[in-house]
């Protein structure tokens, strides 16, 4: 039997649902990207400055663009 054969109730019921966390995680992940980015953009790639101005350390600022692949 596929999900053709079977009556469309049955199907919208048995939808899957989004991995817990996956789609919130995706989110923050492109909004903690975007942040940043621009944060490196208005400092001009400055390090320190874009840690300064998000209020981080630069340790911090580093750890976050490796595990986004800035």
């Amino acid at each position: 039997i596929e999900e053709a054969h079977l009556p469309e109730r049955v199907v919208a019921e048995a939808a899957p649902e989004p991995a817990p966390g996956g789609l919130l995680e995706e989110r923050l992940a492109s909004l903690e990207r975007g942040t940043i980015e621009a944060a490196l953009g208005e400092c001009g790639g400055n390090q320190s400055a874009a840690a300064r101005h998000l209020g981080i350390t630069r340790r911090s600022l580093i750890y976050r663009m490796k595990k986004l692949g800035l």
